[in-house]
């Protein structure tokens, strides 16, 4: 979800990713993940990613796909989802 505060806001660099869902989902996840590390990314892109966030002092992992992170809350039955 992204919540816009402000009619005009400032731009910003988004470095990371964080998935929250149900247990349920782990599975999938774990699908997106594998396609994710059949990807190449343009070393220039990722060498212009990767000094932005210096300069910010944020130090990213190499790969692309471990920037991402998961947490995974079981809340009871997912509305919509059939049993199984």
């Amino acid at each position: 979800m992204v919540l816009q505060v402000s009619s005009k806001p400032a731009p910003f660099n988004a470095y990371r990713a964080m998935t929250i869902c149900a247990p349920l989902f782990l599975p999938i996840e774990n699908a997106v993940r594998t396609i994710m590390q059949q990807v190449a990314s343009d070393p220039a892109v990722l060498a212009e990613v990767g000094n932005r966030a210096a300069k910010e002092g944020i130090v990213l992992p190499l790969e692309v796909v471990d920037r991402i992170e998961y947490l995974f809350v079981d809340t009871g039955p997912v509305r919509g989802a059939g049993p199984g």
